[in-house]
């Protein structure tokens, strides 16, 4: 009956164990994502400060394309080993919105962590999906 009971306390220490380093996992992951979102954010600003004839946007975030063509304007790599990123929908004259899809699990952890990040004129917004 006690080995039966110390094996129950030790399935059940191992199984909180498992969820603490998930979760710590889960928000190493996203801090990270969040830095390489800033140095994303910080491009597509020197982006819209940059004339047309400098390939820039010319006070806008127009050209920023959910293309290949559109995140290379901003990185090169768009894949780090965190994340995979890309412009989730066009740049107008106010705004871009860019996508990382997480390359580790999310808080469900059937789905990769996916965040979006809004850029604004003069700031940005993260928003944590999963």
């Amino acid at each position: 009956m006690v080995l039966i009971l110390g094996f129950c306390i030790i399935g059940i220490a191992a199984s909180a164990g498992v969820i603490v380093v998930q979760n710590e996992s889960y928000g190493d992951s996203r801090q990270a994502i969040r830095a390489e979102f800033m140095q994303l954010a910080k491009a597509a600003h020197e982006y819209r400060a940059r004339t047309y004839e400098a390939n820039g946007g010319d006070g806008t975030f127009m050209g920023l394309t959910p293309t290949p063509e559109g995140i290379s304007k901003l990185t090169p790599t768009p894949s780090t080993p965190h994340a995979e990123f890309s412009i989730l929908s066009s740049g107008d004259s106010h705004t871009v919105s860019i996508l990382a899809v997480g390359k580790s699990p999310g808080q469900d952890v059937r789905r990769p962590i996916e965040m979006v990040m809004m850029v604004f004129e003069d700031t940005s917004a993260v928003v944590v999906l999963n």
